[in-house]
């Protein structure tokens, strides 16, 4: 068949395989993007909610020196978090086993920045005396959301 003897509907149903592809492509490489400026922006918003957090409580005479070293801890955690949560996305994790490894994080945080802060500076931050460790969530009651129950 020559390409003058190809009708319009015969030619749109040959490339319409091909498309449909590029359209899929294009999708999936918007998602992607999406996703990656999402985690930058999380990150980013994260360091200056910290920044700004450590400049209120511990004034802005704070060192240059320990604002990095307190941001570098946060940064680490952050990123950590982060990748539990796309595991948890990815089911690779129970939502039980989520709220665990969201616990650790959330300890080994408090004793990183307990070791860059002397006992001072840390309560002033934190609220809490070194030591005082506090978890976000509790393994023993998270379950999993139930699509037939409205949220009140």
């Amino acid at each position: 068949m020559e390409a003058a003897d190809v009708s319009y509907s015969q030619g749109r149903e040959l490339l319409e395989p091909v498309i449909s592809q590029i359209e899929q492509d294009d999708i999936q490489g918007e998602i992607e993007l999406y996703e990656q400026a999402n985690w930058e922006w999380s990150e980013k918003l994260g360091i200056k909610l910290f920044t700004h957090m450590i400049e209120s409580h511990l004034g802005l005479g704070v060192t240059d020196n320990l604002k990095n070293q307190l941001i570098d801890v946060h940064a680490t955690i952050e990123k950590k978090r982060m990748e539990t949560e796309e595991a948890l996305y990815h089911e690779d994790f129970s939502l039980k086993d989520y709220a665990e490894a969201f616990d650790e994080l959330t300890i080994t945080f408090q004793r990183q920045t307990a070791e860059v802060l002397n006992s001072d500076d840390y309560e002033t931050l934190f609220g809490l005396k070194p030591g005082d460790m506090i978890t976000l969530a509790d393994p023993d009651i998270i379950s999993p959301p139930s699509s037939d129950k409205g949220i009140d």
